[in-house]
């Protein structure tokens, strides 16, 4: 080999190696963990006392930091979830390692927060009228609002409240009054049909409100029977809904007519088991007279003497009668019916047939009110409950019985409760004041 390649190639190695030195001497290398974990942490400021410049740990937990010539030097390590830490070092102390740092995670002081649920909507209130009832459809909300109540105490209308000087408002969606018309008679309620029209109860008739222009018509129902059109609750696709329930009778059915064929399809039957042995148990404690009248009107009737032992004997007066409360819902192709005194809710095609059913636990909770209530644009079903002046609404899921969670309505003792839309809508008036019974929401959970 020439000498002068000889000499360059000797040169150039000197070089490298001296170079290679000074990179060994002048750079620190090190990993940063969690002190509890021993996990790398990524994202921590590694900066040299008093000196410019630093370094950020990468995903791994590791950075470099130029150490230069002078002896020792001090990192200051700090990230927003750890405590702050100093570490000295020396250039001689970490030869052929890593220099490890382990940081403890810092905590944080909140200070204190007062959560409050957020104050229930005003959807209708005036200063001269009070809220009597409500019902919400397509064509917006309709509030029967009125002047004063009369009482009526007669044993066929006790404890009815019957609205003077009602009037009948049509709101639209921002809650303003678009159509009104006045009431000339006493009234005494405003519920849905089962086409979801609007209809005025009287004392001895009735009125479907219906827009038509810029005022509402009141369009007469007649004849009007006191139970005959509230019997019927929904309408699915070539039938509507009902009922056969008696106040006087522990059992019922759920039909559906159909008025294509003029036929009567039983759904299913509810039966309180328990209060019916106890309506036919009358039967035992009548007179041989009246046993003798209720085996006689068993021949001509076709109906079982026990049965017509009860009626005779008045039990659904009894303190301990309750009216069966089973209802019906339509949730999109299914028929939902909340059998209480089964513990089911059961499922059935539009056809009756029977799709199953799954097992539900609010009527067991001693705080439920006996009433269900469903939002008729999410077809969802609530159970209302209340204890002393609280009152809130859980979800009973359909498919499957369990309960959601609770929506605790802002005002002691409301009235009227409704769901409509993902709301709680009720009726409420503080009590020892002036004001009128006003219309609240709430958004439901």
């Amino acid at each position: 080999m020439d000498r002068k390649i000889l000499i360059l190639l000797i040169g150039l190695f000197t070089v490298l190696c001296s170079m290679t030195c000074m990179g060994q001497d002048g750079l620190l290398l090190g990993v940063v963990r969690d002190s509890s974990s021993r996990q790398p942490i990524a994202g921590v400021h590694i900066t040299v006392v008093g000196r410019d410049g630093g370094a950020v740990s990468d995903a791994d937990g590791r950075f470099v930091v130029a150490m230069g010539t002078g002896g020792q030097l001090t990192l200051a390590f700090s990230h927003v979830s750890y405590t702050r830490a100093l570490r000295t070092v020396s250039p001689g102390d970490l030869r052929g390692r890593d220099l490890e740092v382990l940081l403890q995670r810092s905590q944080v002081q909140i200070h204190e927060v007062v959560v409050r649920r957020p104050a229930p909507e005003v959807v209708y209130a005036r200063k001269d009228l009070h809220v009597g009832a409500y019902f919400a459809n397509a064509d917006g909300l309709w509030v029967l609002a009125y002047d004063r109540p009369r009482m009526w105490h007669p044993e066929e209308q006790a404890g009815w409240s019957v609205f003077q000087g009602a009037r009948l408002y049509l709101l639209d969606t921002l809650f303003r009054e678009t159509r009104s018309v006045i009431l000339s008679v006493p009234v005494r309620d405003l519920r849905g049909d089962h086409q979801g029209r609007p209809v005025v109860e009287g004392l001895s008739a009735a009125w479907v409100a219906k827009v038509e222009g810029r005022s509402i018509a009141l369009l007469p129902i007649a004849p009007w029977p006191q139970e005959g059109p509230l019997k019927w609750t929904d309408t699915i696709p070539g039938a509507v809904i009902g009922h056969d329930l008696t106040e006087r009778y522990p059992a019922f059915n759920h039909v559906a007519y159909r008025s294509a064929k003029a036929e009567v399809d039983v759904i299913c039957a509810v039966t309180d088991e328990l209060l019916l042995e106890l309506f036919r148990s009358q039967y035992k404690y009548m007179s041989g007279r009246d046993k003798v009248i209720a085996m006689d009107l068993e021949r001509a009737l076709g109906v079982d003497r026990e049965i017509i032992a009860g009626h005779m004997t008045g039990f659904s007066k009894d303190l301990y009668y309750r009216v069966p409360y089973a209802p019906l819902f339509v949730v999109r192709d299914t028929l939902c019916v909340f059998d209480h005194y089964r513990a089911r809710v059961r499922w059935f095609s539009h056809g009756a047939e029977p799709l199953g059913e799954a097992p539900i636990g609010h009527q067991e909770l001693r705080a439920w009110r006996d009433r269900l209530v469903q939002d008729p644009i999410t077809a969802r079903v609530y159970a209302l409950f209340a204890k002393g002046p609280s009152t809130w609404l859980r979800e009973v899921h359909v498919g499957t019985g369990a309960l959601g969670p609770e929506t605790v309505l802002e005002h002691a003792f409301p009235e009227a409760v409704q769901v409509h839309g993902g709301h709680a809508y009720y009726v409420h008036r503080a009590s020892d004041t002036t004001e009128r019974r006003t219309l609240y929401r709430s958004r439901l959970r």
